[in-house]
């Protein structure tokens, strides 16, 4: 496992990738979940925009965070926030393919449809 983890932090780029998607997939899945344990349809919408707000800023603090800790990132310069743009846009275009899947809001827990 640390040959893995060396070769994907050997070069800053590479470590600014994995810190971009590291930072943006959590927040994106707690999005989903809590989105998805919703059982009251009018209120998805307002919560989802609420929980989206909530992530565009825990992932540019964390990026901001992250940037300014880490050296080997900060030398990485663009490419570092190329790759948080591309991660947290990637994450939100998941996130409103499954969302608009019909039945899927909804269903968490305490749930007994589909």
């Amino acid at each position: 496992m640390a040959p893995l983890v060396e070769s994907l932090t050997a070069k800053p780029v590479m470590l600014a990738m994995l810190a971009a998607v590291l930072i943006t997939l959590p927040v994106a899945l707690v999005t989903l979940l809590i989105v998805r344990r919703q059982t009251n349809p009018q209120r998805v919408p307002i919560v989802w925009i609420v929980l989206s707000v909530i992530r565009m800023i825990v992932a540019l603090a964390g990026s901001l965070l992250v940037y300014l800790a880490v050296p080997r990132i900060e030398s990485a310069g663009l490419w570092y926030w190329f790759g948080i743009a591309v991660a947290y846009l990637s994450t939100l275009a998941a996130e409103v393919f499954v969302l608009a899947k019909p039945g899927w809001v909804g269903r968490g827990a305490g749930s007994r449809r589909g």
